[in-house]
């Protein structure tokens, strides 16, 4: 919709889109002939479970796993639905959208006319199979990804016109981007019995590999979560000159941009169980932290948090030449400066090879050789959260 807010002076125009989604039929929503347990049934009591699979006992959160149910009444483990143990399924994948935009012209007079333009998208996604590009899914419901993307533009430009040979355009534009994935958290495990020293940040499950040697399914929160967003702040003016038969263009831009990233990698935690009985046991792969008789096999902590800035430069003239009226001649110059991006917070370091001056050792063989272990060349900023600080000569 559009049209004038004040004739001949002031004009609008705005439009929506709104997208609604609902899908049970992609990637994200079916698991096929997912390998649960040949034998394992409804019945899941710990005196059928341990004749069913002839083991000595049964592990009580591995009972409490395979009991427990999701909010629309399914098992979270679900019940074969053929003799080979296999299962398929689907679950509901949703999607929407809400998208805005809006212009404004305005003539302030025979000499000025300014333009503003905002753009506004709401768009959030949950893939029920865990649709990240990130961690290693979940093989069957419950432990799905929510996708949230946000976009904001906002441009404005003034055109100044000195005369009918001289124009000046000055812009100036705002962009703001949000990125989220965080895991579905259908059960946590302080629930169930298992202890994590991250589970107050992250109270999900941990990604349980029920019988990686068989090709198992697995459970649980994907392995890394990610939030992050990209706001970028510009300006850019241009002179524009008529001389005769030469049309004579410079100016330049500046462009401010961050990305603030949260991301935690391997922050639930991975069990792996090489067959299913060892699962119904509590008997892990090759863990190496230990609570009860459940081992966590890889569990990342650390910091999670980067803040980069940087700062582009841009300048350029270019010089359209028309030398007759069948041959133009364009001549142009252009130049970039775009540095790299630096932690606000000095949580990258980098490496300097004209710094590298290794200590040396002398191996079994009596040759000096490299120290391997030399921190030589290697660089922080002073305002490292590091325990390591290099010598200030390097």
């Amino acid at each position: 919709m559009g049209g004038p807010l004040r004739k001949n002076k002031a004009f609008f125009f705005v439009s929506y889109q709104g997208t609604r989604e609902a899908n049970g039929a992609t990637d994200q929503s079916l698991y096929k002939d997912v390998l649960i347990a040949p034998g394992l049934t409804d019945d899941r009591s710990a005196a059928t479970l341990m004749n069913e699979f002839q083991v000595p006992s049964i592990d009580p959160i591995s009972l409490k796993l395979l009991n427990f149910k999701l909010a629309n009444g399914q098992f979270l483990i679900p019940t074969p639905q053929t003799a080979s143990g296999r299962a398929t399924g689907t679950a509901l994948s949703t999607y929407y959208e809400e998208q805005f935009n809006s212009n404004l012209d305005y003539h302030i007079n025979s000499n000025d006319f300014i333009t503003g333009k905002f753009f506004f998208a709401h768009a959030p996604l949950f893939s029920a199979l865990s649709g990240s590009n990130f961690g290693r899914p979940s093989s069957v419901p419950g432990f799905g990804t929510f996708i949230n993307v946000d976009n904001r533009v906002l441009s404005v430009q003034e055109i100044h016109t000195f005369s009918s040979t001289a124009v000046n355009e000055a812009r100036f534009g705002y962009s703001f981007l949000r990125h989220d994935e965080v895991p579905q958290e259908s059960v946590q495990d302080s629930l169930i019995g298992i202890q994590r020293s991250t589970a107050d940040q992250y109270p999900g499950l941990p990604l349980i590999v029920k019988g990686r040697d068989e090709g198992g399914a697995a459970i649980g929160s994907s392995d890394i979560t990610y939030r992050g967003n990209m706001p970028s702040l510009s300006f850019a003016d241009i002179v524009s000159l008529q001389r005769g038969k030469q049309n004579i263009r410079f100016g330049g831009e500046v462009r401010h941009s961050e990305w603030r990233a949260r991301a935690g990698v391997f922050s639930y935690g991975e069990i792996d169980f090489p067959t299913f009985d060892d699962f119904l046991v509590g008997n892990t792969g090759a863990s190496q932290i230990r609570d009860g008789t459940f081992g966590f096999a890889h569990l990342g902590t650390g910091l999670t948090q980067r803040d980069f800035i940087t700062a582009d430069y841009h300048l350029f003239v270019q010089d359209d030449w028309k030398i007759s009226p069948k041959f133009t001649v364009n001549l142009g110059l252009r130049y970039e400066l775009d540095p790299p991006p630096y932690d606000s917070q000095g949580r990258i370091g980098g490496f300097d090879p004209a710094l590298y001056k290794p200590s040396m050792e002398v191996d079994g063989a009596s040759n000096l050789r490299p120290w391997p272990g030399s921190p030589a060349g290697c660089s922080v900023p002073l305002s490292s959260l590091c325990g390591w600080q290099p010598p200030m000569t390097n």
